[in-house]
C-alpha cells in the first residue's frame, strides 16, 4: 500500500476524535522508521492545530524517507496554516515537479498568493484548473483575483465567466462578475447581470443596493435612488419570517444610502 493511500484511508475511516484517530494510527505504525504511519499522524496533528507535534512528525517521516509520497504537499499545508509560504511554496515547488495532478498547482498558487507574487499565482491557478474550471467557486475567486491584484481585470473576469459557465447559481461568482464589470466601466453589462437575477427573485433586497451601487458608479443618480427605494418597498411585504435581522441590515444600508446625498455616496 502506498504511503498516500494510507494516509487517505487513514484520514478517511478513522474516528472523528482527534485523539481517537492519533490511536488508530498508532496501533498500525510497524517497524523502527513506520514513515507512512508518521505522515498520517503529522496531517492529523495538523487538523488538531497541533502544530509542534504535526511538524515533528514531518520530520521524523523525511528523516525515515525523504522520498515519501505525499509528505512535501501535507507539510506544505502545515506551512501555509503557520503563514510561512515561502517554506511551503518550497516544497510544493518540489511536489508538482515530480507528482501530476491540480491538488499542489492550487496549493502553490496559495502561497505564491500570500507572498504577494499575483503573475506567479496565475500562472500556478492556470495549471491547477486549465479548462475545467468548475470544481470550486473559491478557487475562480482567488484565480480572478491574483489576475486583478497584477492589474488585469479584463483578464479577471474571463475567468469569473469560464467559471460561471459550469457553475452559474453560485451567488458568489455572480456578484463579483458585477464588480469586475463595474470596475472596468461595462455598467449596461453589470446591470444586465443583475436585472437577469432581479426578474428571477425580485426579494433579492442585496441586489437592489448592488444594482444601485453600480447605478451611483454610472453616474445614474435617480435611477439609483429608485434601486435603494426598491428595498424599502420590498421590505414591507416581506413575510415576517425574512425580515430578520441580517434582511434589516440590507434595509439600513439601503435607507442609509437614499438619504446621503447625490447618488447616495457616503
Amino acid at each position: 500500500m502506498s504511503a498516500l493511500f494510507w494516509l487517505l484511508t487513514a484520514l478517511a475511516s478513522a474516528h472523528p476524535g482527534g485523539h481517537d484517530r492519533v490511536a488508530e494510527v498508532e496501533a498500525r505504525m510497524e517497524g523502527d522508521c513506520p514513515a507512512a504511519g508518521l505522515l498520517t499522524r503529522a496531517a492529523i496533528y495538523r487538523q488538531m492545530d497541533h502544530t509542534a507535534e504535526a511538524q515533528a512528525d514531518f520530520d521524523a517521516a523525511r528523516r525515515c524517507d525523504p522520498e515519501l509520497e505525499g509528505l512535501d504537499i501535507e507539510e506544505a499545508r502545515l506551512h501555509l496554516d503557520l503563514d510561512a509560504p515561502a517554506r511551503a511554496q518550497e516544497l510544493l515547488e518540489r511536489h508538482v515537479s515530480r507528482v501530476d495532478g491540480d491538488a499542489g498547482w492550487v496549493l502553490l498558487a496559495q502561497a505564491h498568493m500570500a507572498q504577494q507574487a499575483f503573475a506567479e499565482a496565475d500562472t500556478a491557478f492556470a495549471r491547477a484548473l486549465g479548462d475545467d474550471v468548475g470544481a470550486s467557486p473559491d478557487h475562480v475567486l482567488s484565480w480572478a483575483e491574483a489576475r486583478e491584484r497584477s492589474g488585469r481585470v479584463a483578464a479577471a473576469l474571463e475567468v469569473i465567466e469560464r467559471g460561471l459557465e459550469p457553475m452559474s447559481g453560485s451567488p458568489a461568482l455572480q456578484d463579483r462578475a458585477v464588480e469586475l464589470e463595474v470596475a472596468l466601466g461595462r455598467y449596461d453589462e453589470a446591470l444586465a447581470r443583475l436585472d437577469v437575477r432581479l426578474q428571477a427573485m425580485p426579494t433579492l433586497l442585496a441586489t437592489w443596493v448592488q444594482r444601485g451601487d453600480a447605478l451611483v458608479e454610472a453616474g445614474r443618480c435617480p435611477e439609483a435612488k429608485a434601486s435603494y427605494g426598491e428595498v424599502l418597498t420590498r421590505w414591507e411585504t416581506l413575510p415576517s419570517r425574512l425580515q430578520n435581522r441580517r434582511m434589516a441590515a440590507v434595509r439600513d444600508e439601503a435607507k442609509r444610502k437614499m438619504e446621503a446625498g447625490p447618488c447616495g455616496r457616503r
